[in-house]
């Protein structure tokens, strides 16, 4: 009995904590969207190149993005969200910058990876929590109690 209210502890933070992580990533992503719509513009842009980043054995590809400003000028830009396979180069993905601030760092917008990731922890969170239910309910309906 002890070891099962042990796991369910257990399951109950990491579900919570998933569930927690995702939900706080998807609004973060929202928010930005949301931000982008109020100013600054989107331009498509084409993958060049592809950057990896992180150490040998957890390296991510990153999309290097290429993109025409207002002015006619080529910029590029990594994208965030990396991957362990590579983006494919020619592929098309839209830019969002700010083109009155170029201070403000040009962000890859329709980049599906960076959605993928919270909705599995959700997905994966909200799993843990049905399992605490379950004990909850195989517990205060066992026989004998």
């Amino acid at each position: 009995m002890s070891v099962l209210i042990v796991l369910m502890v257990a399951f109950l933070l990491a579900g919570g904590g998933l569930v927690t992580y995702g939900a706080s990533k998807l609004v973060a992503r929202a928010r930005h969207a949301r931000m982008r719509q109020t100013y600054g513009t989107t331009v498509p842009g084409v993958v060049v190149d592809v950057v990896w980043r992180g150490s040998s054995s957890e390296s991510r590809a990153h999309p290097k993005v290429a993109f025409t400003d207002h002015r006619g000028l080529e910029r590029t830009v990594v994208g965030a969200t990396g991957t362990d396979g590579p983006p494919l180069p020619g592929k098309r993905l839209d830019v969002w910058y700010d083109p009155q601030d170029d201070t403000v760092e040009p962000v890859v917008t329709n980049d599906w990876r960076g959605v993928f990731v919270p909705v599995l922890a959700i997905v994966v969170g909200g799993f843990f929590l049905l399992l605490v239910l379950f004990g909850i309910y195989s517990v205060l309906t066992a026989p004998g109690r």
